[in-house]
């Protein structure tokens, strides 16, 4: 009796709902916010947290139903217009998603992680100019954020400009100079270049900052056998196998 007094409130129903969510319970909270939708059909919060929920079980296309009708309830919310964006982008709707992005950008013109995925859809649908301008405005509203300049050297290689790309992965490490992983890349990068003695400095620093780091080893394995010196590179095969 006390928990049907409660249910009668959409605020009761959404948290109960979101502990459900936070149990992994996902089909009774979906049906619990279904229910609620159908007493209160302008609650945007049962809505929001469907698209969620279908979002957790790879259903974008759901999810982007919930995002649409809550976002025709109430227009003006620049988080649900991200993750709409988010949803369309994984469903490969990349043009539709490009638009969410921008409309999430113009509700905040500091948001960086629209910025940021914005740039990555347009490098997928082939827009890499457009995918720059967007790289380059996000470093104007935040130059310390390495992966910025990394997904910017891919780009700018693809363009051909080698020397910019590998000027912004310098940048990139500047930033983060701990980063095993960074150096790794960086050296997968030099070595598709073929500058092999830059890949390999790259990853033994990679290898410096991370003494079990196998695909470092691995990779300079190789490199050696490319530079013909067999001894070294037998010692890094061998140790990246165990």
């Amino acid at each position: 009796m006390t928990d049907k007094k409660i249910l009668t409130k959409p605020d009761d129903i959404f948290k109960k709902a979101k502990k459900l969510v936070e149990s992994s319970q996902f089909i009774l909270a979906s049906k619990l916010l279904k229910e609620g939708q159908s007493k209160f059909p302008k609650e945007i919060l049962f809505y929001n947290l469907l698209a969620q929920i279908s979002l957790i079980k790879k259903n974008h296309k759901e999810g982007i139903i919930q995002f649409k009708k809550s976002l025709q309830i109430n227009k003006n919310q620049q988080s649900i217009m991200y993750d709409l964006a988010i949803a369309l982008s994984l469903n490969n709707q990349l043009d539709e998603a490009i638009i969410y992005f921008n409309k999430s950008i113009k509700s905040n013109p500091e948001n960086h992680a629209a910025y940021f995925r914005k740039a990555i859809t347009l490098h997928k649908l082939g827009e890499l100019d457009d995918s720059l301008v967007c790289y380059d405005k996000l470093i104007e509203l935040n130059p310390h954020f390495a992966d910025v300049y990394v997904n910017k050297a891919e780009l700018l290689n693809l363009l051909g400009r080698t020397e910019d790309a590998i000027s912004s992965y310098n940048k990139a490490i500047k930033i983060n100079p701990s980063s095993a992983i960074l150096y790794f890349k960086y050296g997968y990068f030099l070595y598709g270049l073929n500058l092999l003695d830059d890949a390999l400095t790259a990853y033994q620093k990679s290898l410096e900052l991370e003494k079990n780091n196998l695909g470092a080893l691995k990779n300079i394995g190789y490199i050696y056998k490319e530079k013909r010196n067999f001894s070294e590179s037998i010692i890094f095969l061998t140790k990246a196998s165990h």
